[in-house]
């Protein structure tokens, strides 16, 4: 992954609406919840490079996962020509829309039927949306940057003695860390920014409003990357989780509260929830703007290299196979990008970032499928919602994703 590469890099970027249509809605959810409203569009947003010898792209879904991964980097293979290697999917992970492949319902539902039916539905204009990426590709700079963003905090709180559950707790780890790579055309003008940052997009998750109904919705990266674009004209606002598995918004739709006893108990904002996703995604995005002034585009070249590779770890429940981790990784010059096909907690991921030699290091949680939870040792040994969710025993997993990562930048610098 080293070596000199002068050839011009080029970028382009494309925004496309994947808001389901009435003919699709109501969506299920789950425990009989269902999307029967908007409260505000989703979103694929592709960001298209070529190092002069390949391309490549690296597309954002502002869905609960990515939809249907291994189906959706075939059609992207068979409509691009792109190989597959070359195509770096993720998803925001909102809570406000059908979770698409997370296996849910069972095949021959009516819930399944109707996932399938959007699914269709955001086939042609993620076609139309690459596409275009592609076709506008213009000689370009890009350069990287950090700030930071205050609207995330630690979720696992002890909400009765030797209770834990998710709560804001902001006596454990939280990453308050922007990184963001920036990408404009050689006359200054953007193209892109991408942005990095550790939260789950649940500001609106447990907006429960009458008769088992929920919104569809964006929520925190969505909403800010919209009201960005709106401020930043021309270029297209690109979000993608970190170490995001503990970490939640400092405000949503969900709290706890001393009930009349002094018990805590869980309270719900319903449909106020709407006013703390504006006032979270407006101090979300003026943090990233404000930390947007700082970079400096200056790298006109690059060679943009890629690897993949399966992390086997061991199963949680007796007599299961080994659960596997698609791990992909993508250079962009002197900037790595780590995915992983899971959730990934806080601590866990400083030390998957650390294995990286490239101080440029940027984790994107929620690529290439879906394998639950990676949780630290704490959580297991309280008994945390990210350990309770896993699918691996305590230690294997973070293990297999740290020497897998390892393997792999120690296999580019041969």
């Amino acid at each position: 992954m080293e070596g000199n590469h002068k050839k011009q890099f080029c970028a382009g970027a494309a925004i496309g609406n994947i808001t389901p249509s009435k003919a699709v809605m109501p969506l299920p959810l789950i425990w009989g919840i269902r999307f029967t409203k908007v409260n505000d569009p989703l979103h694929v947003r592709a960001l298209a490079m070529s190092d002069g010898d390949h391309k490549n792209l690296f597309i954002a879904f502002e869905m609960t996962l990515v939809p249907y991964p291994e189906e959706t980097l075939q059609f992207l293979t068979d409509a691009t020509g792109i190989p597959k290697e070359r195509i770096f999917l993720t998803a925001t992970h909102t809570h406000g829309v059908t979770p698409l492949s997370m296996g849910l319902y069972k095949d021959d539902s009516a819930a399944e039927k109707k996932c399938r039916r959007y699914y269709q539905e955001i086939l042609p204009v993620l076609k139309f949306t690459v596409e275009k990426a592609l076709d506008g590709m213009l000689p370009a700079k890009y350069g990287y940057g950090t700030g930071i963003s205050d609207v995330n905090v630690n979720r696992d709180c002890e909400v009765a003695p030797g209770k834990w559950d998710l709560n804001n707790n902001y006596e454990r780890e939280s990453d308050k860390t922007l990184r963001m790579v920036r990408f404009e055309t050689l006359d200054g003008e953007m193209i892109a920014l991408l942005v990095n940052y550790a939260c789950h997009c649940t500001v609106m998750n447990g907006c429960i409003e009458p008769v088992l109904t929920t919104p569809v919705s964006a929520d925190l990266a969505g909403r800010t990357c919209t009201k960005l674009e709106e401020q930043m004209p021309g270029g297209v606002v690109i979000w993608c989780s970190g170490a995001s598995g503990d970490q939640a918004p400092k405000m949503g739709a969900q709290c706890w509260a001393k009930n009349k006893n002094g018990k805590l108990v869980r309270k719900s904002f319903g449909g106020k929830a709407r006013i703390l996703l504006e006032y979270l995604s407006d101090e979300h995005a003026r943090d990233i703007k404000l930390a947007n002034q700082s970079i400096i585009c200056n790298e006109t070249s690059a060679n943009i290299e890629v690897a993949e590779s399966i992390a086997l770890a061991e199963a949680a429940a007796v007599n299961e196979p080994m659960v596997p981790y698609v791990l992909r990784l993508m250079m962009i010059g002197d900037i790595a990008l780590q995915g992983i096909s899971a959730e990934i907690v806080t601590s866990v991921g400083k030390q998957v970032r650390a294995v990286s030699p490239y101080e440029k290091t940027i984790l994107v949680s929620h690529t290439s499928g879906y394998q639950g939870y990676i949780a630290d040792d704490f959580e297991y040994d309280h008994k945390c919602f990210e350990a309770g969710n896993s699918k691996t025993k305590k230690g294997t997993a973070e293990k297999a994703i740290v020497d897998g990562f390892k393997k792999m930048f120690d296999e580019s610098h041969r």
